[in-house]
């Protein structure tokens, strides 16, 4: 049979980061779809992913703690057609691979799968798919976690192709890490311009926290919407939260869980899928409710253990949106009445060229000279256009550096 795919990757909503990371450790390599990088436009997902189910030779599913929502639909169709046509199905567990059977979903557990815990990550899960397509691969240097004791829901292993999300923002960087080596509870808020794609910061946050603040956490996504509802009170942002930290299986109240996931370990919220922007004053009202109301109320209730930190994401087009003031000024009242310490971190901005020398010199092996003055020219043009984000920039010093 031909098919138009050789993978198909499913995930669910907060999980999107390794499904990208995924996707673009294949994509070079084969045929794979990804609905957010592969849907057609003039196609809704209800189409475009059952028809990429049935043209797809291997399914790979990302199963982690977050609940399933629409991919519970997919796996279903998917065992359909393993059972009606071989196709090849492999689980990816995120979280490592469960010890019950009852708590891995469907029949997924009769099919060989994937321990990000202990196959390498993402990278090496990557390795191991191509493998099954008979795909020859340059090898890539590993770069291994070198805290052991600090664990994430996110990756353990790195490589370069996604260390220029470190790029700059020391600024902004240095005020988390220094609040993440102390025991208390926190809410950021971080904010820039959409050019400077805040996304790739909170990737960083969750790929780094634990290993550069030297301080175990486990940093979950609270999605801002969940299958087309949007928070708009502070007891939706209590269900979002919820929804992501309880999975399939497990019940209770949010404090129970609070208290539950921070009892051994920090944690670390961040508010929203995606930087919020654009926000209508319904939802503005939520985001009040969620800070002043909310978390007081939570975390009092909770008494964690370890700290519990919260951070919201905002960008916007418009420089003179106060959007960010708003919230300013919701936190600094939250931590006069509370205790609850609220920290504002410096607004993102597009990086200077002595930024970004310094991060090609932490490159191991840097740069050589004809490289860097490369990257310099391209820098200079890139700077003066003010169309151009700080994801395109970053994408291109991969490029240079060979890592794309």
């Amino acid at each position: 049979m031909n098919f138009k795919w050789d993978i198909f990757i499913g995930y669910s909503g907060p999980d999107i980061f390794a499904a990208k990371e995924l996707y673009n450790l294949l994509k070079n390599q084969c045929r794979v779809f990804l609905d957010c990088e592969c849907g057609e436009k003039d196609k809704s997902f209800m189409e475009s992913i059952p028809e990429a189910l049935n043209s797809s030779n291997i399914f790979i599913f990302l199963i982690s703690s977050n609940k399933l929502g629409f991919l519970k639909d997919e796996i279903v169709f998917a065992i359909d057609l393993n059972q009606k046509y071989g196709n090849k199905l492999f689980p990816v567990y995120l979280n490592g691979k469960p010890d019950r059977i009852g708590d891995i979903p469907f029949g997924l557990w009769t099919f060989p799968g994937y321990d990000e815990v202990v196959d390498g990550g993402i990278t090496g899960i990557s390795k191991k798919i191509l493998d099954v397509l008979g795909v020859q691969q340059p090898e890539k240097e590993i770069v291994h976690n070198p805290n052991p004791d600090c664990h994430t829901n996110s990756l353990q292993y790195y490589t370069r192709s996604i260390t220029a999300i470190k790029l700059d923002r020391a600024l902004q960087w240095d005020k988390i890490i220094r609040n993440c080596k102390e025991s208390i509870n926190t809410f950021f808020l971080l904010h820039g311009n959409s050019r400077q794609s805040l996304t790739l910061f909170l990737e960083r946050i969750e790929r780094f926290l634990s290993i550069e603040a030297k301080r175990p956490h486990t940093v979950y996504r609270v999605p801002f919407k969940i299958e087309h509802s949007e928070a708009k009170s502070g007891a939706e942002w209590e269900n979002h939260i919820l929804y992501t930290l309880s999975s399939n299986s497990e019940e209770g109240s949010l404090v129970e869980h609070l208290f539950q996931k921070s009892y051994d370990i920090c944690l670390f919220l961040i508010l929203g899928l995606q930087p919020l922007h654009d926000l209508k004053l319904i939802h503005l009202k939520g985001i009040k409710e969620l800070i002043t109301k909310s978390l007081p109320k939570i975390l009092k209730e909770t008494k964690p253990r370890n700290a519990i930190r919260f951070l919201m994401a905002i960008d916007y087009d418009d420089q003179g949106d106060n959007t960010h003031k708003q919230i300013k000024k919701w936190g600094l009242e939250v931590e006069k009445k509370t205790g609850i310490q609220y920290v504002t971190i410096p607004e993102v901005m597009f990086p200077i060229w002595q930024e970004v020398e310094d991060y090609l010199s932490d490159l191991r092996p840097p740069p050589d000279e004809i490289t860097i003055n490369n990257i310099k020219n391209e820098f200079e043009k890139i700077k003066k256009d003010d169309k151009v984000t700080f994801q395109f920039l970053a994408d291109r010093l991969d490029r240079h550096t060979g890592d794309i």
